[in-house]
């Protein structure tokens, strides 16, 4: 039976998850944190209260599929499986995507460890990957720079209900902006034009979001003291129709500022205004939905 966490107070304690703390080396045999994990740590239980905010409100009818772009060593898809199939009794399914086969090798490993036969680990680009059926939320924790991208393309090309992220290392716009764009004069200082590429990334890949039907919260998920990288874009499909008034939001700012972005690579049905790619996906699953009740707040 499905138990109910209340997500104004922390889902899960280190107490209740000290054998997979240790197995994960987030913290020691004796149960303290590695001194530079613990502030990861942090992280991880932040961003795992909006996984479970979209989480609550999908579907019950069947198990939902996670795909962890760029998963790292899946610090955070070991936690949110342990609170979703020990907590919320949610069946559940995880897919791991790195391009490090030894990273990829060392989560196998540990989800053997745990017991986590609901786990598999790929090795290879986010934007590689092939679905027997497309996955329900995708997420990804500090992918850097276009690894984002390619994790909000995935979703989208695949119609996710929802795709969460927190960027990190926002490099692409920087390198391309125009010289002579009007705010050209913060680029004297590097620190501004650094903030400046940062906030122009992640307007972008929100408005991209926005114009594939996409309902957009951002965020500053953890304190500042935890992470400079705090950001979050969470985002929950609310159409599988275009929105060109992001688009064109979007393109307001490329005229703008110059920029280049990838996502126009990855995703060029979208911007070249032809639609998206078909998919098995239609837009009676957002009717089904809205007729359980379950419709989600972005």
């Amino acid at each position: 039976m499905r138990q109910e966490i209340d997500l104004s107070l922390p889902p899960v304690t280190p107490q209740e998850m000290r054998d997979l703390l240790r197995a994960v080396r987030i913290t020691r045999e004796n149960g303290t944190f590695y001194w530079e994990r613990e502030k990861k740590y942090h992280e991880i239980l932040a961003f795992l209260t909006h996984l479970l905010v979209l989480e609550r409100d999908m579907k019950r009818d069947r198990a939902l599929l996670l795909l962890d772009g760029g998963c790292g060593k899946s610090y955070l898809s070991f936690v949110l499986n342990h609170v979703l199939t020990g907590k919320v009794k949610r069946p559940v399914h995880f897919i791991g995507v790195d391009a490090d086969p030894a990273i990829i090798q060392t989560c196998e490993g540990i989800a053997r460890d745990l017991g986590f036969r609901n786990m598999e680990f790929r090795v290879g680009r986010a934007l590689d990957q092939r679905f027997e059926s497309p996955p329900d939320i995708v997420y990804a924790l500090h992918a850097c720079d276009t690894a984002t991208d390619e994790i909000i393309a995935l979703g989208i090309r695949h119609r996710a209900m929802a795709v969460v992220v927190a960027p990190c290392c926002q490099r692409e716009v920087k390198r391309t902006l125009d010289a002579r764009h009007p705010l050209s004069g913060i680029g004297h200082f590097h620190v501004f034009k650094e903030r400046l590429a940062v906030m122009l990334t992640d307007a972008i890949r929100a408005l991209t979001l926005e114009a594939a039907g996409y309902g957009v919260k951002v965020v500053e998920f953890v304190p500042a003291k935890h992470t400079p990288k705090n950001i979050l874009l969470r985002a929950r499909r609310r159409t599988y129709r275009p929105t060109p008034a992001a688009l064109d939001a979007y393109r307001s700012l490329q005229a703008t500022f110059g920029f280049r972005s990838s996502l126009e690579t990855y995703l060029p049905e979208l911007f070249d205004g032809k639609g998206l790619p078909d998919i098995d996906r239609d837009e009676q699953d957002i009717q089904d939905e809205k007729n359980q009740g379950l419709s989600c707040p972005s």
